[in-house]
């Protein structure tokens, strides 16, 4: 997980890194599990029908939205540490598409039906009109831990060699953090890969 979360990090710098981008800036990091860690909170009803070409044998409709799972909000358009207890589900993110491409339209039938089944609100509802947040909270420098006789994990698919190889190609940046953080100037912010400029030795 530590490498992951340094990949997290990665990116936040590269977003928050020039002021102008981030007075525009929403980023989302919405996770597909919960961990299974205990919720105190029920699950609310909503109807998600199985998808048609779906093979079970059981054809009932779930009925539930099931555990909750986090989710992280980085804007300047919201409090720093503060959190809501509005209902949102995956598909508010969908609905948040359609709010700032055509505010008032519903991005869907089945979204929308869901939305009023289900109580689901509108993530554009926690979101200020303006950025309420001038200087993001900067991101503090940290060590990832590297066993000096570690095996490399197995691979198992095809997404997970993938992960493997950016992670060899970030490498190189993560001990260049771990010694200091490069100023802004040295970041190209026209490179097609922000991540590779950011990770890119000052010259």
């Amino acid at each position: 997980m530590a490498y992951g979360e340094a990949f997290l990090a990665e990116v936040y710098r590269a977003i928050t890194c020039n002021p102008e981008r981030w007075k525009g800036t929403l980023m989302l990091l919405i996770y597909d599990e919960h961990g299974g860690f205990f919720d105190h909170v029920p699950p609310f009803r909503v109807t998600t029908e199985r998808p048609g070409e779906d093979a079970w044998k059981n054809t009932a409709p779930f009925t539930t939205s099931g555990p909750r799972v986090p989710a992280i909000v980085v804007s300047p358009l919201v409090q720093k540490g503060s959190v809501t207890s509005r209902r949102f589900d995956h598909t508010s993110f969908l609905q948040l598409l359609a709010d700032v491409s055509d505010p008032g339209r519903a991005y869907s039938e089945v979204v929308e039906a869901r939305r009023q089944e289900g109580g689901i609100q509108r993530l554009s509802e926690v979101l200020a009109d303006e950025p309420i947040i001038q200087q993001p909270p900067p991101m503090p420098l940290f060590k990832l831990p590297v066993p000096g006789n570690a095996a490399p994990p197995r691979v198992v698919n095809r997404s997970m060699e993938a992960f493997q190889s950016l992670s060899a190609i970030l490498d190189p940046a993560r001990r260049l953090l771990a010694a200091a953080t490069p100023p802004a100037s040295a970041i190209k912010l026209g490179a097609p890969n922000y991540l590779a400029a950011r990770n890119a030795a000052p010259r």
